[in-house]
C-alpha cells in the first residue's frame, strides 16, 4: 500500500527534531502527515488532528511503527464515526512505555551486542586468515547485517498494526515469546565461545592465549557478581582481547 510505504520512509526521520519537551512528536506527525491529509480534507479538521497529536510521545524508535500503524487505522475509523478521540489518545499514551521496554530488550540489549560480536569475530578471522581482505568490509558488513533485519521488522510492524486489525497487545506478546527472541542470548554466548576459541587459535603460539581465556572467564564471573549488562560484558570481553594483545606483545611474549 502506497500510504504505508510513505509512512515507512518518512519514519526514518522520527528523531530528526527530537526535543526534551515532546520527544518524538514532531517526527511522528511528519511520518503520518500525508495520510492525515488524505483522511481530513478540510484544513480545520487537519489542524485539529495535529493539535491533538502534539502531546508528549516517546518510545523505542524501531517500535514506533506499531503506534503509527495503529493510530492511522484509528483515525480512519474516527473519521467514519467508529472511534472516539479519547480512545485514540489513550491507546497512544499506553503503548509508548511497553514498546520502549520491549524494543530496548530486543535491539539495544541483545541484537546490537550480538552484531558487535559478529564484527569482532570477522576482524579476528581477517587478522589470522585473510589479511589481503580490506578491513573496511567489517564495518560495512556490520551495518548491513544489523540494519537489514531491523528495516524488515519496522515495515512488518507498520503493516501488521494497520492491516491485521487485531489487538496490538496480543501481537506484542507473540513477539516477546518468539523462539528467536528467547534464544538470542544463547546465540550470544555461543559467539563469545567462538571468540575465545579464535583468540586461543591466534595467540596460543605466542604462549598467552590462555591468559585471554582466564581474563574472559573472570569477566563472566564478574558479570554475575556485579550484575553487569550483556552489552557491558561484550565491551569488556572485546577490551580484554585487544588489551591482552597489546600488553603481551609489549612485554615480549
Amino acid at each position: 500500500m502506497k500510504k504505508l510505504n510513505k509512512i515507512f520512509l518518512r519514519s526514518f526521520m522520527l528523531q530528526a527534531v527530537w526535543n526534551y519537551e515532546t520527544m518524538q512528536t514532531m517526527g511522528f506527525l511528519y511520518a503520518l502527515y500525508p495520510s492525515f491529509k488524505k483522511i481530513y480534507t478540510d484544513k480545520n479538521d487537519l489542524k485539529d488532528t495535529f493539535r491533538r497529536h502534539m502531546d508528549y510521545f516517546n518510545t523505542h524508535p524501531y517500535m514506533a511503527l506499531f503506534v503509527m500503524g495503529d493510530i492511522l487505522r484509528l483515525e480512519e475509523e474516527y473519521a467514519q464515526g467508529g472511534k472516539t478521540l479519547d480512545e485514540i489518545s489513550l491507546i497512544k499514551k499506553q503503548l509508548g512505555g511497553p514498546l520502549a521496554a520491549l524494543g530496548d530488550k530486543i535491539f539495544w540489549s541483545t541484537w546490537r551486542p550480538l552484531m558487535g560480536l559478529v564484527g569482532v569475530i570477522g576482524t579476528m578471522f581477517i587478522y589470522k586468515c585473510c589479511r589481503n581482505i580490506p578491513l573496511w568490509i567489517i564495518p560495512a558488513g556490520f551495518l548491513i547485517i544489523y540494519n537489514a533485519p531491523v528495516i524488515y521488522f519496522k515495515y512488518r510492524a507498520l503493516k501488521s498494526s494497520y492491516c491485521a486489525r487485531t489487538d496490538i497487545v496480543i501481537t506484542l506478546k507473540k513477539i516477546n515469546s518468539n523462539i528467536l527472541i528467547k534464544y538470542l542470548p544463547v546465540f550470544g554466548l555461543t559467539l563469545i565461545s567462538i571468540i575465545l576459541i579464535m583468540a586461543l587459535f591466534i595467540y596460543e603460539s605466542q604462549g598467552y592465549g590462555w591468559y585471554l581465556l582466564g581474563g574472559t572467564v573472570f569477566t563472566v564471573i564478574a558479570r554475575s557478581a556485579f550484575k553487569l549488562s550483556a552489552t557491558r560484558l561484550v565491551y569488556l570481553i572485546t577490551l580484554i582481547v585487544i588489551a591482552g594483545n597489546l600488553i603481551f606483545k609489549g612485554i615480549g611474549y
